[in-house]
């Protein structure tokens, strides 16, 4: 399991995704570490309390996801959806032979290989 090396908010290379990406991704690799950071404010009136999803798998390496949950303001009752990674991957890929996929980060290292004959 990583380590957050920012917790201060926003964490690095925060993206909007959807609720339907987020969920996809926490069905496939269950419940990961989580971690609260204080409550923020967004604009003059949003108030939300952000959950910090660690993935730290395939391109969310070093990363994974946040959940905004609005608890006043105009927003009061939504949730909001972000990846994050502490690096912004640029995958280079590279044949294993046959099925098998490696991708390494050109800035950071980080890799992770698919089979995709599974």
């Amino acid at each position: 399991m990583i380590e957050i090396k920012h917790n201060t908010w926003p964490l690095p290379n925060m993206k909007e995704v959807s609720a339907k990406d987020f969920w996809l991704w926490i069905s496939i690799w269950g419940g990961p570490k989580t971690t609260y950071i204080q409550s923020q404010q967004e604009g003059e009136r949003n108030w939300f309390n952000p959950v910090v999803f660690v993935i730290d798998h395939s391109d969310l390496a070093g990363g994974g996801f946040v959940v905004k949950n609005f608890y006043s303001g105009p927003r009061a009752g939504e949730q909001a959806f972000f990846r994050w990674r502490e690096c912004d991957h640029e995958f280079e890929h590279k044949s294993g032979g046959n099925c098998y996929h490696i991708y390494t980060c050109k800035k950071c290292g980080a890799r992770h290989d698919v089979d995709s004959s599974d």
